[in-house]
């Protein structure tokens, strides 16, 4: 995608948030973020935010950023911010994390991995190095930004919590951003990957 059509993608975007927000719509989660939207980052933050963790963003999510907002009004209970996104449902993390590459690219079980040694913390923390939760659904199920690695770029699903393990929704952070918004505004629950199950 251009810089321009991605530019134009992103506005887009906002104007249909602000038409949401204008609305009696109530997507699963509204409750909790109720279409706010949390001040948008400028380019030297987001910069400052990858020489910090030694990772570069992927346009879309940083497009998004700087364009829309720094989380708040998004699927599930809404967005984290980039800062919650690195700490929150994890807390601190070590100062490799983002940059150590997510190594998987189908769907992966913890449980069914015979070679998956217990290594405490640090076991259960690294399957999702490289990435981002972007937000979470409630029962421990997270949404992930792919950031290093193969599958760069695109979003998963942690779902370790429920015995599912991890898998991708097979889209990029603006397609699961703007279905989410689509459903929404059609006046539906927003949570539109619970039909990919089906």
């Amino acid at each position: 995608m251009s810089s321009t059509a991605l530019k134009a993608r992103v506005q887009r975007m906002a104007m249909k948030l602000r038409t949401a927000g204008r609305g009696k719509l109530q997507p699963f989660g509204v409750e909790l973020h109720a279409f706010r939207r949390k001040r948008r980052l400028t380019e030297q933050q987001v910069t400052a935010f990858e020489r910090r963790y030694a990772v570069k963003l992927p346009r879309e999510y940083r497009a998004f950023l700087t364009g829309v907002a720094n989380g708040g009004a998004g699927p599930a209970y809404g967005l984290y911010s980039l800062a919650e996104a690195v700490t929150s449902m994890r807390g601190r993390v070590p100062h490799d994390f983002l940059r150590t590459p997510f190594p998987y690219t189908d769907a992966y079980h913890p449980f069914e991995d015979e070679d998956e040694e217990d290594e405490g913390e640090r076991s259960d923390l690294y399957p999702t190095a490289g990435t981002l939760v972007l937000c979470h659904e409630g029962c421990g199920i997270l949404h992930l930004l792919v950031v290093a690695g193969p599958s760069r770029g695109q979003m998963w699903v942690d779902n370790r919590c429920n015995d599912q393990g991890l898998y991708p929704l097979g889209v990029t952070f603006l397609d699961w951003y703007e279905r989410w918004l689509d459903n929404t505004l059609a006046g539906g629950d927003g949570i539109w990957w619970h039909d990919l199950a089906e």
